[in-house]
């Protein structure tokens, strides 16, 4: 899980092998903002810094690493 760097209430969340879906979480009001399928597990999620992107980690299947563009994909 991580928390988005210019929207503090922001919370991505990534699922395991049987979940796949990477989450987004209003912590303020406990809604989901969102759910994307990723295909595999989630390992690591970390939000840019500097642009409204986060980048995903995966496992089992694909193995792989991905850029999402907030709130697009």
């Amino acid at each position: 899980m991580a928390w988005c760097s210019w929207k503090l209430y922001l919370l991505a969340t990534g699922g395991v092998t049987a979940d796949i879906h990477i989450r987004g979480w209003n912590v303020q009001s406990g809604a989901s903002v969102g759910a994307h399928d990723t295909e595999s597990q989630v390992c690591s999620i970390l939000w840019s810094q500097e642009r409204k992107e986060l980048i995903s980690g995966h496992g089992y299947a694909l193995k792989h690493r991905r850029i999402w563009k907030y709130p697009t994909e």
